[in-house]
């Protein structure tokens, strides 16, 4: 998450991006950018019930060290945020003329009313 005090090192996981199938068809996968910022002020009100694509972590940045008078040294609390999938193309590359099929993803209140190539980023 951005505006970290002291800064520290992105925190980043690979997503994937695109797939290449056995049969020479391709998938890209599309996130949406992320949601939650703390340089534009853009933050959940309460990290217990956040409506947005973010979610509070207890972390234990490398190089911390305990307070003065204390052995243990104490989490961060911390945002992550949640890549979501915006969109899923899939392409048949030996086909004339390519066949393309595309998802568009919406998040609501239930996962179950969301396409199933949506779900892979929660």
């Amino acid at each position: 998450m951005d505006g970290t005090d002291p800064a520290s090192p992105w925190f980043t996981r690979s997503r994937i991006r695109e797939i290449t199938t056995e049969p020479g068809g391709r998938i890209n996968v599309v996130r949406t950018d992320p949601e939650c910022s703390r340089v534009n002020s853009h933050m959940p009100a309460s990290a217990d019930s956040s409506p947005m694509a973010c979610m509070p972590v207890n972390r234990h940045p490398p190089g911390r060290i305990p307070l003065p008078g204390r052995t243990e040294v104490l989490p961060v609390n911390d945002w992550f945020n949640r890549p979501m999938v915006r969109t899923v193309t899939e392409q048949a590359l030996v086909t004339s003329p390519s066949v393309i099929r595309t998802t568009e993803c919406t998040c609501g209140d239930k996962d179950d009313a969301a396409p199933p190539a949506c779900l892979g980023g929660r």
